[in-house]
């Protein structure tokens, strides 16, 4: 049976760029939004409290690194060990419930708090990040009464990721309005936490042939593991809106988004499952295979949306 370890592995670094990006951003409001009262907000609120919905088109990017390793009983590898590190991209929707309170009283700038539920369905490539050959099933070249090792096709090894459809967060942090050449901006420095998951899976094929008797009798030695990561991450979120524009009895204002994340907890996983055989010829033998991944200290999103509120009238 696969066994599963994932050893936490903490680190942190980039954390000053969200301060610094609040620091900017505020700057920003007392020079904009501090001066005249504007018009009435046309969003509908309760009390001042404004809800919306929101959907962005994105992409979730970080570097990830795997290996595989598929030895015998001695501990002497049947094919060649395989570590190696990629650049994944998923693409992203993002679906966000947000709700922003009323202006924050005793302060300039008509600055509100704003706060969302994120949920996300990611369209992950199936990623082989670790591997070699092509262990795609065995297979005899043509033409062979008594074939070799090298005749025998399809196999390999290999260690592939792809992250699972679903993944959620929260987020929050100031909303702060600027007007720029007679359009409303929302510019919205916060913090953003994620968690998603990573599910990868192993393979290693692998003919094995006796020098004696001749013939085409082989040992298939076939081992095949599948594992999970869950990922989780905080760190500086930044959004500009703009708008709101009416949209019939709604109201829809465009935004550009980005967070980058600083990965908590496990940032890797490995898994190992063996397979015993006898027969072809061959003395019995224990084979085993170890599979891992490990995700990047840090990882990001990024991408474009609407944003929709109803009209308060």
């Amino acid at each position: 049976m696969p066994r599963h370890c994932n050893p936490p592995k903490p680190d942190s670094r980039f954390l000053t760029i969200g301060i610094l990006a609040l620091l900017l951003l505020s700057a920003l409001s007392a020079s904009f939004a501090g001066a005249e009262e504007r018009a009435r907000d046309p969003r509908w609120n309760y009390k001042g409290w404004t809800p919306s919905l929101a959907a962005t088109l994105g992409v979730h990017v970080t570097d990830i690194k795997g290996f595989v390793i598929a030895t015998d009983s001695d501990n002497d590898p049947i094919r060649t060990p395989q570590d190696a590190d990629d650049f994944a991209v998923s693409g992203l929707l993002h679906l966000s419930l947000g709700l922003e309170t009323p202006e924050l009283p005793k302060i300039p700038g008509r600055i509100r708090l704003f706060g969302s539920v994120d949920y996300y369905v990611t369209f992950p490539p199936d990623r082989n990040v670790a591997g070699e050959g092509n262990p795609s099933g065995f297979s005899l070249k043509a033409g062979f009464t008594n074939p070799p090792e090298a005749a025998i096709e399809g196999t390999g090894s290999e260690t592939a990721i792809s992250t699972n459809r679903s993944a959620y967060g929260v987020t929050g942090g100031l909303s702060i309005p600027v007007e720029l050449g007679g359009i409303q901006f929302q510019v919205k420095p916060g913090v953003s936490w994620m968690r998603y998951q990573w599910d990868f899976r192993g393979v290693v094929l692998d003919a094995i042939k006796a020098p004696f008797p001749p013939g085409r009798d082989f040992r298939q030695v076939e081992l095949r593991a599948r594992g999970k990561l869950y990922s989780t991450g905080v760190g500086p979120y930044l959004a500009i809106e703009m708008g709101p524009f009416p949209l019939g009895p709604v109201l829809m204002g465009a935004f550009v988004e980005s967070a980058y994340y600083r990965a908590l907890g496990d940032r890797d996983a490995n898994i190992t499952t063996s397979q015993s055989l006898s027969g072809s010829n061959l003395p019995p033998d224990t084979y085993t295979g170890r599979f891992g991944i490990k995700v990047d200290e840090g990882f990001w999103r990024a991408g474009a949306g609407i944003r929709l509120y109803l009209a308060a009238d």
